[in-house]
């Protein structure tokens, strides 16, 4: 199985906080960047391009609601989105998954549950 730094090892995604329609949504374990998620589709799914309607409508749907939150909760600058799938191609047998990365980004330290996260 596949490594992904920010999702976590052997398809550990985090500590799921959320499940819609067609996502589950997971609380990073490298917190590096306070907030930071990772949205996983619920089914098997190699590439961007095999996404329905649905499960984009969803994901809409869920970017909105994690930029909306984390916008009352700690207001980061900017939100970084990305779906990387590199480190599956790392194994001699590749087998990527999509997932989304949601990197919330501060200009400043944020301060949270007794904990200093730097920018």
């Amino acid at each position: 199985m596949s490594f992904c730094e920010y999702c976590g090892i052997d398809g550990y995604y985090g500590r799921e906080i959320l499940r819609t329609g067609h996502w589950i949504i997971y609380l990073a374990p490298s917190q590096r960047y306070l907030g930071t998620c990772v949205l996983a589709l619920k089914r098997k799914c190699r590439d961007l391009s095999e996404l329905d309607r649905a499960e984009w409508n969803d994901f809409s749907s869920a970017l909105r609601m994690l930029e909306a939150a984390l916008r009352m909760l700690f207001s980061p600058e900017l939100f970084n989105w990305s779906c990387f799938k590199n480190s599956a191609f790392r194994d001699p047998e590749p087998d990527p998954e999509v997932h989304w990365h949601f990197i919330p980004r501060y200009s400043r330290p944020v301060h949270f549950a007794g904990e200093c996260f730097f920018h």
